[in-house]
């Protein structure tokens, strides 16, 4: 079984220009800007509040929103599948009972207007 693209075609909104792809790279540079951390930082081994709390977000929006399997994702951070799977449901039960994580979660789905087509 071969895995999706690492990028999503999406047509053009006033948020995102020319229906360009969204890549993998690009939601980790955005997810990173949100929470003031550095791309390297998500990727590395840190157990920082605020570096696992962006991983998980990070992992939840590739996850989640660009329909990728539980080990291509934790692949992208050198994670197991089983820690993706926890990450997601940590995002989920925050985005629940946090209003702040929510609105940044939200915050980040809106202003790039590109998972809008997935959200359920």
């Amino acid at each position: 079984m071969t895995n999706p693209p690492n990028y999503l075609w999406f047509a053009p909104s006033s948020h995102y220009e020319g229906g360009q792809p969204i890549t993998i790279d690009k939601v980790l540079n955005d997810v990173a800007h949100a929470f003031k951390v550095t791309k390297e930082e998500m990727i590395g081994k840190s157990r920082k509040r605020e570096i696992s709390d962006a991983r998980h977000v990070a992992q939840y929006l590739i996850k989640d929103k660009m329909n990728r399997t539980n080990s291509a994702t934790g692949a992208i951070f050198n994670r197991a599948h089983c820690t993706v799977i926890h990450a997601v449901k940590n995002v989920q039960f925050l985005m629940e009972t946090d209003t702040n994580i929510k609105r940044l979660v939200q915050g980040i789905i809106v202003k790039n207007d590109f998972f809008r087509s997935y959200e359920r």
